[in-house]
């Protein structure tokens, strides 16, 4: 894939044109007339989040939410869903979806964003982690660890997620009105949803309090495209 500044732009542009949020164009006001630009080879930032064509990721910052109690997101960004949440953010949604589709990513079809959990969840394969530091160690874990099934009592099985990408509707970005990045229940209007069985039951879910780094505590989230599903060409 070639990737440079021009296409950033070129790429930034269309997705704004076409969610075309007020809020979205008030924060680029508000930050830069450039949202995109190069930091370094291969390296990017689109807003707050790290992009990195070479790794295929795309990498921010968050914080320790909830480290306790019922869940049905593992991140969501501020203003969003805060009591329902392992993790926030203070990315705009859109800027991270702008970032994985510079990358080549796509999100489910849009006749494909329903409640229907009997099915797979639609779009493209990913992975994340969380890096935090204790007593100057880095910790790096897979996402999933701070998760816990109650029925099992276990955390969720280490695996991908899928990023289903949200929904746009008349003209607003769901994800950026909402603030939904990672949904541990199926959330149609997240940008990324949890594959896993279960994901209908509302009941389930909650932190993994023995995984789960103190309140408040920064993170470093990073998003890695794992390339089409196997049935896709």
């Amino acid at each position: 894939m070639s990737f440079n500044c021009r296409n950033c732009v070129l790429a930034a542009w269309l997705l704004l044109g076409v969610a075309g949020a007020r809020a979205q164009e008030a924060t680029l006001s508000a930050n830069t007339n450039r949202p995109i630009r190069q930091v370094g080879p291969g390296l990017f930032e689109v807003g707050q989040v790290r992009l990195d064509t070479r790794l295929k990721t795309a990498s921010f910052a968050g914080r320790v939410n909830q480290r306790e109690g019922a869940i049905e997101y593992l991140l969501v960004a501020a203003n969003g869903k805060l009591l329902e949440s392992v993790l926030r953010t203070d990315i705009e949604p859109y800027h991270l979806h702008t970032a994985l589709l510079l990358l080549g990513v796509k999100g489910a079809p849009p006749t494909t964003l329903n409640p229907d959990y009997s099915r797979p969840v639609a779009g493209d394969p990913i992975s994340l982690s969380v890096v935090w530091t204790n007593q100057n160690q880095r910790l790096e874990f897979p996402a999933e660890d701070l998760v816990s099934n109650v029925e099992s009592g276990q955390a969720l099985t280490r695996g991908n997620w899928t990023y289903s990408g949200s929904r746009l509707l008349e003209g607003t970005f769901i994800a950026q009105r909402d603030r939904s990045v990672v949904a541990v229940m199926g959330d149609m209007d997240a940008l990324i949803n949890n594959p896993r069985p279960g994901r209908e039951n509302d009941k389930i879910w909650t932190v993994n309090t023995k995984a789960c780094p103190p309140l408040e505590t920064p993170v470093w989230i990073t998003v890695k495209w794992l390339g089409k599903p196997a049935n896709k060409e």
